[in-house]
């Protein structure tokens, strides 16, 4: 029998969206942060060890130090995102481009 996958509710900012349009991403870079965004909520993808051994965000991104309550990063091309997360949701608060 196939394990049941659990999936957890992503909720995005509006203004994470704000910022992403204000860098005019182009329909690819939508498109990769779209899948990416939707991956967030799965929880049968891998961990990726962190360079710092700390635990990945939910399974891919990295913690940002220092900022309570945890929050990962996780980049898109010139892109990158930023998130918290617990059992059932995943919180976007961030989507753009550090210079």
């Amino acid at each position: 029998m196939t394990p049941k996958l659990k999936i957890r509710e992503v909720t995005i900012a509006p203004h994470a969206l704000t910022i992403m349009e204000s860098f005019t991403p182009t329909e690819q870079e939508k498109a990769a942060i779209r899948n990416v965004i939707e991956q967030l909520g799965r929880e049968d993808i891998p961990p990726k060890p962190s360079p710092t051994k700390q635990r990945s965000g939910p399974w891919q991104g990295y913690r940002i130090a220092f900022l309570e309550p945890p929050t990962y990063r996780i980049d898109v091309g010139r892109f990158n995102i930023q998130y918290r997360f617990d059992d059932t949701h995943v919180d976007v608060g961030y989507i753009g481009v550090y210079a």
